[in-house]
């Protein structure tokens, strides 16, 4: 799994509501156990020449009412949409934008309501040195 993912997850925890491991959560979706599930899609090769990075993640939001899932969702679209110039951990993030609309997924196995958002990623990875 991509460190990145982690560090983002980390990010969302800290400027919303959210708690990271408890609300917020990286790989695939558990069994009753509503939050937001963040993914790594495939992504844009790095820059060879400024080691730009391009990470494109899917966030999964996952809760049995409907409101709550679409309120989750436009808390992390609020968040991550047009927000540029941010650090974590071992990133400097130059941009990030939501690629597509909240995508409704209809309901999941538990009958969950289930919303996916895609987010990209412009960063430079800290731990490089160039």
């Amino acid at each position: 799994m991509n460190p990145f993912v982690y560090e983002i997850c980390e990010y969302l925890g800290s400027k919303t509501s959210f708690t990271f491991g408890t609300d917020v959560y990286v790989g695939e979706l558990k069994r009753d156990v509503d939050g937001v599930y963040a993914v790594e899609s495939p992504s844009q090769n790095p820059d060879m020449y400024t080691a730009t990075e391009y990470h494109d993640v899917d966030f999964y939001i996952k809760y049995a009412r409907a409101v709550t899932t679409f309120e989750k969702a436009q808390i992390v679209y609020n968040l991550f949409h047009r927000l540029h110039h941010y650090t974590t951990t071992s990133f400097d993030v130059y941009f990030s934008y939501a690629t597509s609309p909240v995508a409704d997924l209809d309901r999941e196995f538990e009958n969950g309501k289930l919303l996916r958002l895609s987010v990209r990623f412009i960063c430079r990875n800290l731990n490089y040195i160039s």
